[in-house]
C-alpha cells in the first residue's frame, strides 16, 4: 500500500468514526442529566462499540502499512494498540499512542469485550456514562496522533 493510499483509507475511516461520534453526542445531549432507557443504553453501547471498532480499523491499516502483525488470535486487540506505543520494539516511526491515549483505548477495548459478551440489559449506566463522556477527548487525541503520524511518514 502506498502512503497516499494509506492516507486516503485512514481519512475515510476517520470520517466514519466522526459520524458515529456525532450520533453518540446527539444521544448524550438528549439524555441531559437523566438516566437512559434500556433502548437508549443499548444504542449508546452500540455507538461506543462502533467507535472503538473504527479506531481499531485505523490501527490495522497502519499496522499493515508498517508490516506489523497484529498478534495472535486471542490477544490481537491489545497487541495492536501496544505495537504503536512508545518503546515497543516493533514500532517504526514516531509513537502513535502515548500514555493518556493508551489508557483511554484500553478502557474502550475493555468495554468492547463486555459489549460483545453480555446481554445489553446487563449494561450499567454508571460504567457506560464515563466512557461516553470521554469519547470526544479520546477521539481528538486519537485523530491528532494519527494525523501527526501520517504527516511524519
Amino acid at each position: 500500500m502506498t502512503i497516499d493510499a494509506l492516507k486516503a483509507r485512514v481519512k475515510l475511516d476517520l470520517e466514519a468514526i466522526e459520524t458515529v461520534h456525532d450520533h453518540l453526542s446527539r444521544l448524550r445531549a438528549r439524555l441531559a442529566g437523566r438516566e437512559p432507557s434500556a433502548d437508549e443504553l443499548a444504542a449508546m453501547a452500540a455507538y461506543l462499540h462502533s467507535l472503538y471498532g473504527g479506531l481499531e480499523n485505523v490501527l490495522k491499516l497502519l499496522a499493515e502499512f508498517h508490516g506489523l502483525s497484529p498478534g495472535g488470535p486471542q490477544v490481537w486487540h491489545a497487541r495492536l494498540v501496544e505495537r504503536f506505543t512508545d518503546g515497543h520494539p516493533e514500532r517504526t516511526g514516531p509513537p502513535l499512542i502515548t500514555g493518556e491515549l493508551k489508557s483511554r483505548l484500553d478502557e474502550l477495548r475493555g468495554f468492547r469485550h463486555v459489549f460483545r459478551s453480555h446481554y445489553t440489559f446487563r449494561l450499567e449506566w454508571a460504567k457506560l456514562s464515563p466512557l461516553a463522556d470521554a469519547a470526544t477527548e479520546t477521539l481528538r487525541l486519537f485523530r491528532d496522533s494519527v494525523l501527526s503520524h501520517l504527516a511524519a511518514l
